[in-house]
């Protein structure tokens, strides 16, 4: 009898245990979240739809930026190509190497400090004081340059030479013409 009372003890503990995992799943169904709620959330398409409208107009917003920014690119990189342009005609105009011009009856060579010019063909006179390194001597406003002497402006302002007739010189260093 022992036995069977065991049996039959274990077989009802079984028995409780099954409508115990029964009752608990049934009560977990009928408490289950609503769809659409917090707890079984549902995304409906004007959800979606909101949301890829937003992410549209940012994408719009930053290729607008971007466009403009490269503009603004293009436009630095024109503006640097100009300013490398300039950049290599002063320092053509202003090197310190020779260069053989032409100068019209009535220009002025104005010499900047340390400038120095050769008079090859034509008649110029001087403006301010200058000095002829071939004869040694300092020339005066209104003196005549002589030809094929070298002539060196010692400061900066208006010295130079006026020419008479038109004229060819050798210049080297910085220089304007009026």
């Amino acid at each position: 009898m022992k036995k069977h009372f065991s049996i039959t003890r274990a077989l009802a503990f079984c028995m409780i245990l099954i409508i115990t995992f029964v009752l608990t799943q049934m009560s977990n169904a009928v408490n289950a979240p609503a769809p659409g709620s917090t707890g079984d959330p549902l995304i409906t398409k004007s959800y979606v739809d909101a949301k890829v409208k937003t992410l549209s107009d940012k994408i719009s917003a930053l290729t607008s930026a971007l466009d403009k920014a490269e503009a603004s690119l293009a436009a630095a990189s024109s503006n640097i190509k100009t300013l490398k342009s300039q950049v290599s005609t002063l320092i053509a105009n202003n090197s310190s190497s020779g260069k053989y011009l032409t100068v019209k009856m009535g220009k002025s060579i104005i010499l900047k400090v340390g400038a120095q010019v050769v008079l090859y063909e034509g008649s110029a006179k001087v403006n301010g004081i200058l000095t002829d390194l071939t004869d040694g001597k300092a020339i005066s406003t209104n003196q005549t340059v002589k030809p094929r002497h070298l002539i060196v402006s010692a400061v900066t302002d208006t010295r130079g030479i006026k020419a008479s007739t038109d004229i060819k010189v050798l210049i080297s260093g910085n220089y304007t013409i009026k």
